[in-house]
């Protein structure tokens, strides 16, 4: 993803094809041209264009549905983080999970061991989830390069030192699986990988051959492109990744760079000037060894739930209906011919026509007489991904219009189509053509997508009309404008109206792009939505104006103004404004400038630490304590307010050494500034205690508990939300202490309180239940227990959703009891869900996973399965060794239940 300093040349030419030959050494420079390829050429060209159809038949599926039951998506970066790809990763997950509903998982490579951490990884993951039906899909973002013997290294850092991993060697268990798979490499010399995949099918799309570099993080990276793809094809049928590649090959090759002239005026340490092409080629690999021609079909969920892939009536899916045009970048090759196959250009026209989708996807350019004839055809760069190297077929280049000398024009339409029964265009209109109209077409988002946008037909009519809308009604044109650079989909009016809006206005401002075609109602209600195509050409035009800066600070204090405060009660509200929310964040450089819209951040980070998106909110609330650290220094009241919520957010995610540190500094400030009494001094109190809880120290973290509570209780009052708040901190520490009485007493007090105040479903409301029955449980009242259990965990999920981390803990608590109860079976199977959960949701490391293992591992010693369990166990010791220390309770335990398992194995290991 970043530049690297080593030039090498390439096994993979732009079109991705892999060569016959190995190039394990630079050539020397020739001095004549190459024309070792003139004796090759195609004897059959009838069987050439048969391939050519079956290769355009892999690359545009259509089909109706997914073939596959399951799709896993494994994301890797480091934790060593030099280029800042956390941000793309990110988005890159809500896009799979989001909008295609797969399961994906983020993952860190640790610098310690990296190697082996990510051996053990792969192994897991393919272990569990590779299956001949599901589709595994492994994501890479860091830096790259090729060792002395052309292989693909993964390093953290260009730092001497930096942790690496030989990515080759871990490559060949991803082709070794059952599944399908499909690598995406967004690193400096990605295209260096190759392989002998004998089962499924194993593809690579990566950010670039053996270029010296790929574009960084930013506007033109390999991974923004992957996003933007992904998002304008997830309401749409199925697609094949060679279409996906051809795809980010088009939208990278169209970027034309702004140079910096004082960058450029100096070489690089290659001695090279940097006014090169940029514009890097990302390349198409296939890792199978066979001959057969198959290519990853991806569908998303949205698209099947609501049926928008074509099928045809018999249910099979129908290539002629697919999205075979929506591409400007195409390949042009030469293909070599025996003579004598040809004898008239009409024939060729005809055999083409024989075949319908070949005339959709091939585009005859010439046709010369040589001492054989020569073709120079193009087709999309799809369909080239999937045609066998042949030498008779030479790549002459990337192209992205029709034979000029032939043409006064570019055009899209094809010679080879037969076009006596198609409907007539219909003729514009005496008041102008209804941009809608232009958007219905089947050629637009090709169009729309070209090189130069503005000089298509299409596009051209989209801006009159937008221009015809300036005019006639200005803040229309201003909406359209704002509802560009948000999520397409889920906006609400109220996002939309300034302050000084008559509603009289804003009315007629949507009715007209409603009667222009430009945006929709999504549901009843006040909620709109915007076409893809307008959004996408919308955006594009305020790229060309230098207007999308703009509008996103237009739309970052609107959003500020309207988001809501995280409570529970506005959770459907927050959920409704959060795409916009961090889009903004994650396209705007946020700095002094935008200190009055610092707090938005923080509600960001508060109610994804609510849904339990603790990665997310971590990243957002960092960014915010950056940025008032930066505004008004360490001890201002803001600075100390983020921190403590970044600490609060760290205990979540297990980071229980951060959590300490960060809580810490607060709560001397605060005592330093405010005294021992004060409200937020008392509120950093609690924070600490709970990451001494987390930290296994029950005694310090009751201690300041217990003074908590006496002074909420003197000047708050015994129902307060902060009183209760502490109670429920002091029950869990008397748990661990095992003072039950104690526990029980508190826990039905906040229980009750909070029910009354808050209602039975509130998740503090849950959270006091949840409590209480594991006080049950500890007094061995199994039934009452599980009766708790079970209403909580129906409730969870009701309000937090199947994958909450509150959730999880629930089913595990549930399990737990199941296996108190002698119910081995019914535990072990709610035990194993839930440990693969965690692994997803929080991590394999998080100490709730690792929690999950240890009960898991206690269950299978109750079914006398002792090797499994002692497998467990070591992995649990070592975990928790790394992630509490040595000291912690949880971790003393762990020991001592490893130790009891090897008594019971006869000795014949040692500790």
């Amino acid at each position: 993803m970043a530049e690297d300093a080593t030039n090498t040349t390439s096994k993979v030419v732009p079109n991705g094809f892999m060569k016959d030959h190995p190039l394990s050494y630079r050539f020397p420079i020739a001095t004549t041209h190459d024309t070792s390829r003139s004796g090759y050429h195609v004897p059959d060209i009838k069987a050439f264009l048969k391939e050519v159809e079956e290769a355009t038949q892999c690359a545009f599926p259509n089909a109706g549905r997914s073939r596959y039951s399951a799709v896993y998506v494994l994301l890797l970066s480091w934790e060593e983080d030099d280029l800042e790809v956390t941000t793309e990763v990110d988005r890159l997950h809500r896009v799979f999970d989001k909008l295609y509903g797969f399961s994906a998982d983020q993952w860190s490579i640790p610098s310690s061991d990296a190697h082996g951490e990510l051996q053990d990884r792969l192994r897991a993951f393919t272990k569990t989830y590779g299956k001949e039906d599901a589709l595994l899909i492994v994501y890479y973002g860091g830096h790259g390069y090729l060792d002395d013997f052309r292989q693909p290294i993964w390093l953290c850092s260009q730092k001497p030192g930096a942790a690496s991993l030989k990515w080759y060697s871990h490559q060949v268990t991803l082709e070794e699986t059952k599944s399908d798979v499909l690598i995406l490499l967004d690193c400096c010399h990605a295209g260096g990988s190759s392989g002998d995949a004998s089962k499924g099918t194993k593809e690579v799309i990566a950010a670039c051959g053996f270029e010296a570099w790929a574009p960084g993080v930013g506007d033109h990276s390999f991974t923004k492109s992957l996003i933007d793809e992904l998002q304008y094809l997830s309401t749409g049928p199925a697609f094949s990744a060679s279409s996906l590649h051809s795809r980010v090959l088009d939208r990278l090759k169209h970027w034309n760079p702004v140079y910096n002239a004082e960058e450029l005026s100096e070489p690089d340490r290659d001695g090279r000037f940097r006014d090169q092409e940029r514009r890097k080629c990302p390349v198409y690999i296939s890792l199978n060894k066979d001959t057969k021609r198959r290519s990853i079909e991806i569908v998303s969920r949205a698209a099947l739930s609501h049926k928008l892939a074509s099928v045809t009536a018999a249910g099979h899916a129908d290539p002629l209906n697919g999205d075979v045009r929506d591409y400007q970048t195409k390949v042009t090759i030469a293909v070599q011919v025996e003579s004598g196959q040809i004898l008239r250009k009409q024939d060729l026209i005809a055999w083409i026509r024989e075949i319908p989708l070949l005339a959709k996807s091939v585009k005859l350019e010439a046709v010369l007489e040589s001492h054989s004839t020569l073709l120079l055809v193009s087709l999309p760069v799809a369909v080239w991904n999937l045609l066998y190297d042949d030498p008779a077929c030479s790549f002459v280049g990337f192209t992205t219009s029709s034979n000029w000398l032939l043409n006064n024009a570019p055009t899209s339409d094809n010679e080879f189509e037969d076009k006596s029964h198609a409907p007539a265009e219909p003729g514009p209109r005496s008041d102008g053509p209804g941009i809608g109209e232009f958007f219905s077409q089947e050629r637009l988002s090709s169009t729309v997508r070209g090189p130069d946008p503005a000089s298509s037909s299409i596009m051209h009519s989209w801006q009159l009309s937008f221009d015809q809308i300036r005019v006639q009604e200005p803040r229309a044109a201003e909406l359209l404008s704002l509802m560009a650079v948000l999520d397409r989909q889920g906006i609400p009016k109220a996002l939309l109206c300034r302050d000084d809006d008559e509603k009289v206005e804003i009315t007629t401002a949507l009715g007209t792009l409603q009667a222009f075609s430009l945006i929709g109602r999504e549901r009843e209600g006040e909620i709109f939505k915007i076409h893809r195509l307008v959004h996408l050409s919308a955006l594009q035009w305020l790229e060309r104006q230098n207007q999308k800066l703009k509008w996103q600070e237009e739309a970052l204090p609107l959003l500020s103004a309207k988001f809501p405060n995280g409570d529970f009660s506005t959770w459907e509200t927050c959920a409704l404004y959060l795409p916009h929310v961090l889009i903004i964040i994650d396209s705007l450089e946020l700095g002094p400038s935008h200190a009055n819209e610092l707090g938005l951040l923080e509600k960001t980070a508060n109610f994804l630490q609510s849904q339990g998106q603790y990665q997310a909110a971590e990243r957002i609330i960092r960014l915010a304590l950056k940025l008032y650290e930066n505004a008004h220094g360490n001890e201002h009241s803001d600075t100390l307010r983020t921190m403590k919520i970044l600490g609060e957010i760290c205990n979540d995610r297990g980071k229980y050494d951060d959590a300490e540190e960060l809580v810490q500094r607060v709560l001397e400030s605060r005592e330093r500034q405010l005294g021992r009494k004060h409200g937020l001094t008392l509120s950093a109190i609690s924070s600490l205690a709970r990451v001494l809880i987390s930290k296994g120290k029950y005694q310090e973290a009751k201690d300041m508990l217990e003074q908590n509570v006496k002074f909420d209780s003197e000047v708050l009052g015994k129902e307060h939300t902060n009183t209760l708040k502490d109670m429920q901190d002091l029950a869990v520490a008397y748990c661990c202490l095992h003072r039950l009485n104690e526990a029980e007493e508190l826990q039905v007090h906040v229980w009750e309180a909070r029910k009354k105040a808050l209602g039975e479903e509130h998740p503090n409301t849950l959270m006091s239940m949840a409590s209480l029955a594991v006080a049950y449980r500890y007094l061995n009242r199994l039934s009452e227990a599980e009766a708790l259990q079970l209403l909580v965990l129906e409730k969870r999920k009701k309000v937090l959703g199947a994958e909450h981390p509150d959730t999880l803990l629930s089913m595990s608590d549930i399990a737990v009891t199941y296996q108190l109860q002698n119910r081995l079976s019914k535990s072990e199977n709610l035990q194993v869900l839930v440990l693969e959960k965690r692994k997803k949701v929080l991590g394999p490391k998080h100490p709730n996973t690792l929690s999950s293992m240890a009960n898991l591992a206690a269950t299978y010693k109750a079914l006398n399965r002792w090797n499994e369990a002692e497998k467990l166990e070591v992995q649990v010791l070592t975990g928790r060794e790394k992630a509490l220390g040595p000291e912690h309770p949880d971790t003393l335990l762990s020991m001592a239940n490893l130790v009891a398992t090897y008594k019971t194995l006869n000795g014949a290991k040692k500790l």
